[in-house]
């Protein structure tokens, strides 16, 4: 499945509108996430969509996996994720709070990390709906 029909099943489960109607992502890029719980966590490679203040994920053949609601978070910050799973220390990570949750992810350079943490923080600050207007 392409990325762009995996995108807009995506939008379609969601009840967000049609991907034709939105713009292209406003960051696209693999990441790394901490999964699972208690004593079987574990990192796996996921492709992020980063649009409207959602964060969609997906495994590497596209399959929805899920999404991180940014309207819903309080804070993105530089994380050393060895406080998260002590088994697997992962340098440039990254964590996203959010009311419900507490997210981990990882980057596989500082650059992209801080690249990330930037997009998302704009979202936080609900500065990016000023930015990429669009029209219904």
């Amino acid at each position: 499945q392409s990325r762009s029909s995996a995108a807009s099943d995506v939008y379609k489960r969601q009840g967000d509108m049609s991907l034709n109607r939105i713009p292209s992502p406003t960051k696209e890029g693999v990441l790394y996430k901490l999964g699972g719980s208690g004593i079987s966590k574990n990192w796996r490679k996921r492709v992020f969509f980063l649009q409207f203040r959602k964060l969609y994920y997906f495994t590497l053949s596209y399959e929805f996996k899920g999404l991180i609601d940014l309207s819903e978070a309080s804070d993105v910050a530089f994380e050393d994720v060895i406080k998260a799973s002590p088994q697997y220390h992962h340098p440039y990570g990254i964590k996203i709070t959010t009311k419900s949750r507490v997210w981990y992810c990882c980057a596989s350079t500082k650059a992209e990390r801080e690249e990330w943490i930037a997009f998302i923080k704009d979202y936080i600050d609900k500065k990016e709906f000023l930015r990429f207007p669009f029209v219904v």
